[in-house]
């Protein structure tokens, strides 16, 4: 693997981040509040939604349900670069057959409250810590896996999706 990290001071880059994003306001559905909950985005992601309605990907839960007879086991999920993990908890909210959702995240402090939220629930959730820049996923072991507004982190894309494409299980997709 060719590793851009190098060519920069990295360090200093996952400090930076990790300052960055345990200090944002978080709403109480664990998503990024204050000015990341401008109404300029309420519009952006209305917009998106829609473009989003219109594919095949609209509910990605039933989607990922639809495939239940090929799995005879938990439907296994791996979102990458979670942040506070609101995204992932409505997901795991909406499955309506066995699943085990792992999130992953550098910033692991930032998982603390939807780990309370998980364990509350009994949602099927884990956390675990990872740069997406390092991350080596278990081959042919996921059926979805997905990242929200995290892979324009990245340095080492070809490194990650590599692992993305051998992490897919032979049903496996990633959105």
């Amino acid at each position: 693997m060719r590793d851009l990290t190098k060519t920069l001071d990295y360090a200093q880059l996952i400090a930076e981040e990790k300052a960055h994003f345990s200090d944002i306001v978080v709403t109480e559905d664990l998503k990024e509040g204050g000015a990341h909950a401008n109404k300029s985005w309420e519009y952006y992601h209305q917009r998106v939604g829609n473009v989003i309605a219109k594919s095949d990907c609209a509910d990605v839960a039933a989607y990922l349900c639809g495939i239940a007879p090929a799995v005879n086991r938990p439907l296994e999920i791996l979102s990458l670069a979670s942040g506070y993990c609101g995204h992932e908890i409505e997901f795991a909210r909406r499955m309506t057959r066995p699943y085990k959702l792992t999130c992953t995240e550098l910033n692991e402090d930032i998982f603390e409250k939807a780990r309370a939220v998980a364990k509350t629930e009994g949602l099927a959730m884990n956390f675990e810590t990872a740069d997406l820049n390092f991350i080596v996923i278990e081959p042919k072991r996921y059926d979805l896996i997905f990242a929200n507004a995290a892979i324009h982190h990245v340095i080492n894309l070809e490194h990650l999706f590599e692992q993305i494409v051998g992490g897919l299980s032979p049903t496996g997709s990633s959105r």
